[in-house]
């Protein structure tokens, strides 16, 4: 007997707790399988154990072309409730495409560790750091691990990345190479970047003064005569700063400018107003030093035709006259060189044109008489000779007054004889006497209103005997016994 035909009402029950009971397994079996997931996601790291990636807000991790040599921002969103801990850093390791090593460890390479805020614990999270490692280029994979309390790794994720390949410069040529005045220079360069990335790229050149000026060609009207100058190449693709390179030369001076102030055989140096403040001639010596020979003149400025000084050199040796100016032209200091060393007469000049000092020399020592002026013109100072550097006569000093200060005589470089030295009123301040450059005899010291002020003797060189002082009015002060 055929059992009758369910009823429509039959069917939908059947039909609702086949649906049940199916929901409800497939529920248990997600669960199970959540589970498990965290589970593995408390573990340590260990070999053969990966965790399941995370679930991010925004997957792309480096999504532009990453930095070769200058490093990387990143910034990661992702959702906290995802983990099963709150996350507390995050690393990044880079492997080369195809698991290969990017590092001649044969190891990827950790970019380093990066904290995560306390903010994570919320429902959104974003890590921002940077990385400073320097990456081979080419294709690789970024991967970020997210580690809980105790370093266990929570989860990863990983993106595929490329390492940009910095623009290369090939070749930098300046033309022509080094310029004479009155040239143009052309910078030509070759260069290239392997991503086929559009370059940006950039010319300067800056003179030794400042001036910089953008452009690679620089024009002939803006060199001067040995001027120094150096060029700089940039370039620069979208992604870092690389492809630099750089040259300095100097505008030579034309020959016939050597000629007209120098003598055969040597070149000019340096550079004159208004381009510079120094100008000289140097020749070439044996061993390959160049080495001044012929003039040298210093300016006060380059912007003011005004000496500091005019020399006289001779392959390296100052020889012939040397003078040296005030900044208002007036003459400040003349001398005479011979082989380097002083020979001659010698004269120096105040600032009012007068004549300052006058003395002679012999073979780099004074000789013969030495005379000093106030800038009146008064005589401040006479040596009455020199014997081979030494003394030797009459040494006077005078007040600007032209009052007597001082008398001395020397001996062959040593005071020898009565010293006297006076008042600005006249009235005698000391005596003493010397004897082959030692103190001896009678020694008196005076007040300005001529009372004797002390008295004492010395025996070759030393005080001995009893020293007494007075005050002004001529009454003994102290009275002391050497030995």
């Amino acid at each position: 007997m055929r059992p009758a035909p369910l009823g429509l009402l039959g069917l939908a029950l059947i039909s609702l707790v086949c649906f049940f009971v199916a929901c409800r397994t497939g529920s248990s079996g997600d669960a199970g399988q959540g589970a498990g997931q965290a589970d593995r996601g408390l573990e340590p790291r260990l070999d053969g154990v990966e965790p399941e990636p995370c679930t991010w807000l925004l997957p792309e991790l480096g999504a532009e072309r990453l930095a070769a040599a200058h490093g990387f921002e990143f910034q990661l969103s992702l959702n906290p409730g995802s983990f099963p801990a709150i996350p507390r850093r995050v690393e990044l390791v880079f492997s080369e495409q195809g698991g290969t090593s990017a590092n001649e460890a044969g190891e990827p390479v950790r970019l380093g560790s990066h904290g995560v805020p306390e903010s994570c614990s919320s429902e959104t999270c974003r890590v921002a750091g940077r990385s400073t490692v320097t990456l081979a280029p080419g294709p690789g994979l970024l991967t970020a691990d997210f580690y809980g309390d105790g370093d266990v790794l929570l989860c990863r994720t990983s993106n595929a990345v490329v390492v940009n390949s910095p623009p290369q410069v090939e070749q930098l040529v300046l033309v022509p190479m080094p310029p004479s005045l009155g040239q143009s220079v052309e910078a030509r360069a070759e260069y290239s970047d392997a991503d086929g990335d559009e370059l940006l790229v950039s010319h300067q050149f800056r003179s030794a003064a400042g001036r910089e000026l953008a452009v690679s060609l620089l024009p002939a009207s803006e060199l001067s005569p040995g001027e120094s100058w150096t060029y700089q190449l940039l370039v620069q693709d979208p992604f870092e700063e690389r492809g630099m390179a750089t040259q300095s030369f100097r505008v030579e001076v034309p020959e016939e400018w050597s000629a007209r102030y120098c003598e055969a055989g040597a070149r000019l140096q340096g550079l004159s107003p208004p381009w510079g403040k120094e100008l000289w001639c140097e020749r070439e010596a044996e061993n390959g030093d160049w080495l001044r020979d012929g003039f040298h003149r210093r300016w006060w400025s380059s912007e003011e035709d005004l000496l500091v000084s005019e020399e006289q050199w001779a392959l390296g040796r100052r020889d012939g006259r040397w003078t040296s100016f005030y900044r208002d032209g007036k003459k400040a200091e003349e001398r005479t060189y011979l082989a380097d060393q002083l020979s001659g007469p010698a004269r120096a000049w105040h600032d009012n044109g007068r004549l300052s000092a006058e003395y002679r020399f012999v073979a780099g020592v004074k000789q013969g008489i030495e005379l000093n002026w106030f800038r009146d013109g008064t005589l401040r100072y006479r040596m009455d000779s020199f014997a081979a550097g030494r003394r030797n006569g009459l040494e006077n000093r005078w007040f600007s007054s032209g009052q007597m200060q001082q008398e001395r005589r020397w001996r062959d470089g040593r005071k020898h004889g009565i010293e006297r030295s006076w008042h600005r009123n006249g009235v005698l301040q000391e005596q003493r006497e010397f004897a082959a450059g030692q103190a001896v005899g009678l020694w008196q010291r005076w007040h300005p209103n001529g009372v004797l002020a002390a008295s004492g003797r010395y025996d070759r060189g030393r005080p001995v005997g009893e020293w007494q002082t007075w005050d002004e009015t001529g009454e003994p002060a102290d009275v002391e016994q050497t030995h």
